[in-house]
């Protein structure tokens, strides 16, 4: 391919990245919009009041925006000068690895319950258990992101891995399937994103119209296959949008609060390990045992007393470096350094795979941790990127590729 080729086709794939950082940077944008018209927090701080000034609010903001700013600033330098991807993958195996982990984690979510949030940790038989650990470096998520994104064949085989992909994410009682599945299909049909829009306008009207409704009732399902009380079922369709799922789309308004309770959080954070953030990185690795008890999302879902430990609220980049601050700016520096590094592997180890969009993709999934701030987020993406390397070549050895399958 020309020198020239390649650029135009650069610059066309980071029009998808753009897309998706704008999809965030939207949700930002109309969390900000919501608490300045309500006085009043949304996402998990629905209802709380706001008493930062102006000026702190402003540096919320930016601080808010700033991690996505940096992750676009990282792609752009992998998607102008990565090398050449090493691992070779090719459409047929794309597809066969996605059906075939899909397949495989939908089975264990039915039989053991794995992965499935709000129930308890799965128990199956040792020699089983021991696989289920290693297959569970694998996301797959992912992997169905670079698939949606990246497979050149049939509608139908697309659509049939869209409909696993959403069984497998309700089954494992989350939703957030929905965000991975929507990005890649704006990835996949970027160029033809405005064509689109325009063939299809009264259709996406009607989608927006419904959305209300619908994420109502996606949030009232959520809670029943957690087994949970569904605490959204008293608030109008238009504050689940606008209060629960744009708030859960931005940590604005959790580092705000951080922000505007900083003087419980100093006293709190005294608790923290020095190295709280970097064990959590570690937790992809060797179990969530190496995690510290107490950490920022902990502090932060308990800051009015309570004892929650299996479910927490994340505290976006900013509040967590601010936490961090808190104990120690050497501390923040540290922590700030590790999550540049794990942007920076992540992309890393996504360029040896030869997938379509592979910096998109993954631009795509580091936008997440770039909002919630969790380490183990970030680090996740990394292990995943090294676990799909030898996912593709292991069933390239076992010739999977090469097996006649009509695809």
């Amino acid at each position: 391919m020309s020198t020239v080729n390649s650029s135009i086709l650069k610059a066309g794939t980071m029009g998808a990245a753009r897309l998706c950082l704008w999809f965030y940077l939207g949700a930002l944008f109309l969390s900000v919009a919501y608490i300045l018209s309500t006085g009043t927090f949304n996402g998990d701080f629905y209802g709380v009041p706001v008493t930062l000034d102006s000026w702190s609010f402003s540096f919320s903001v930016i601080a808010s925006a700033a991690p996505y700013y940096l992750g676009y600033l990282v792609y752009l330098r992998f998607s102008r000068r990565a090398p050449q991807p090493t691992v070779r993958v090719g459409n047929a195996l794309l597809c066969r690895a996605f059906f075939i982990v899909t397949i495989w984690f939908i089975a264990l979510a039915i039989k053991y319950d794995v992965g499935v949030l709000g129930r308890e940790l799965y128990d199956a038989p040792p020699v089983l258990k021991q696989f289920i650990q290693i297959t569970n470096r694998i996301n797959p998520f992912y992997l169905g992101a670079f698939f949606i994104a990246g497979y050149q064949g049939s509608r139908k085989i697309i659509a049939l891995g869209i409909i696993l992909m959403i069984t497998l994410g309700l089954l494992r009682a989350g939703l957030g399937v929905f965000i991975y599945v929507f990005l890649a299909l704006v990835i996949r049909n970027h160029r033809h994103f405005r064509g689109v829009v325009r063939r299809h306008f009264f259709k996406i009207a009607i989608f927006f119209l419904l959305l209300p409704l619908a994420t109502s009732q996606l949030y009232s399902f959520r809670s029943e296959l957690r087994g949970q009380e569904d605490i959204d079922a008293a608030l109008t369709v238009t504050d689940i949008v606008a209060a629960r799922l744009v708030g859960r789309l931005s940590s604005i308004s959790n580092s705000s609060f951080v922000m505007q309770e900083h003087a419980h959080f100093k006293s709190d954070v005294q608790l923290l390990d020095l190295w709280y953030f970097q064990r959590q990185m570690l937790a992809p690795l060797f179990g969530v045992g190496v995690v510290p008890e107490i950490i920022p999302e902990r502090l932060l879902i308990n800051v009015h007393g309570s004892n929650w430990f299996n479910i927490s609220f994340m505290t976006g980049v900013p509040g967590n470096l601010a936490m961090a601050w808190f104990v120690h700016p050497l501390i923040a520096l540290l922590n700030f350094a590790t999550m540049v590094f794990m942007i920076w592997m992540s992309f890393f180890f996504a360029n040896k795979l030869d997938l379509p969009y592979r910096n998109e993709v993954c631009f795509m999934l580091l936008l997440y941790p770039l909002t919630s701030g969790v380490g183990n987020e970030f680090s996740f993406i990394a292990v995943s990127m090294v676990a799909l390397i030898v996912l593709f070549k292991v069933l390239r050895l076992l010739r999977i590729d090469n097996r006649v399958v009509a695809f």
